[in-house]
């Protein structure tokens, strides 16, 4: 049985490690499909093979199918945390505290149970590993554990375990990140607008309809959230800030802009007259 677990935990080892997109939400999810051949691998293998006792049938859904199981938890948890992510930075650092407060309610609902991982004990093991489990109100994550033979009461529980012991790390470390860049920019000096918000819209649309950034590809949206991020304003409804409040303004014309021409070039005489 050793050998048959070992060549199958270096597939996905060398599968995991074969997989490399810029897209972690890709990369969850290339992931989470070639865990999950590898899992029916091991459901074949555990449904097809004679185990020489019953302490070594416990040994594999004990020992080695949340070993498996557990990875295709994780990454099928990294799939929805990069996914669902919020594109504001500000509202990431909340997110990732709910995420986190969502794994730490996990463990407090199964103390018993993480005790009893943690401590060595074996006298539930078969209670806790053989297959066989059937219960109407439980509701396994992945197909292969409705199946009661390849089904035991604290299956998805130990995979589980293991994934959220990870995902916890993981998110953590996302959000230490985040708020030692809380006070600048991606670790650049903390900058902060101190003009009005129209201010930065006239400088935002400037950029936009000069095509100034990504050779005039960028969209307006995407840049209107990185200043907001950089200069850490909000702008509420910048389309109808510039298209009402500039447009109907009694000068007609557009302040910031204006007054930045005219200081380039009192600045430029400056250095002519040196």
């Amino acid at each position: 049985m050793e050998k048959t677990m070992n060549e199958l935990l270096l597939e996905m080892k060398e599968g995991l490690a074969a997989l490399a997109f810029e897209n972690p939400a890709k990369q969850a999810h290339e992931s989470v499909e070639m865990i999950f051949n590898i899992t029916l691998k091991l459901k074949d293998f555990a449904l097809t093979y004679v185990f020489a006792d019953e302490a070594e049938k416990i040994r594999l859904y004990r020992d080695y199918k949340p070993l498996f199981t557990s990875e295709l938890y994780y990454y099928l948890k990294i799939y929805r945390l990069e996914s669902e992510r919020p594109e504001s930075l500000r509202q990431q650092k909340g997110y990732l505290r709910k995420k986190i407060k969502e794994v730490e309610d996990w463990f407090d609902d199964h103390k018993a149970y993480s005790k009893y991982a943690r401590s060595g004990k074996t006298d539930r093991d078969a209670e806790f590993y053989l297959p066989g489990y059937e219960d109407k109100f439980y509701t396994p994550l992945f197909c292969f554990d409705r199946d009661p033979a390849f089904c035991t009461a604290k299956g998805q529980d130990a995979a589980l375990l293991l994934a959220n012991r990870r995902l916890l790390a993981e998110l953590e470390k996302q959000f230490s990140v985040l708020k030692q860049n809380s006070g600048g920019w991606f670790g650049l000096p903390k900058l902060k607008w101190t003009l009005k918000a129209i201010d930065l819209v006239e400088l935002i649309y400037g950029l936009y309809l000069t095509g100034a950034i990504n050779n005039g590809k960028a969209e307006l949206k995407d840049i209107a959230e990185t200043f907001q991020q950089v200069f850490d304003v909000k702008l509420d409804n910048y389309s109808f800030t510039f298209t009402q409040s500039i447009r109907f303004r009694k000068s007609g014309s557009i302040r910031l802009l204006r007054e930045m021409i005219e200081a380039i070039l009192k600045k430029l005489d400056e250095l002519d007259g040196k």
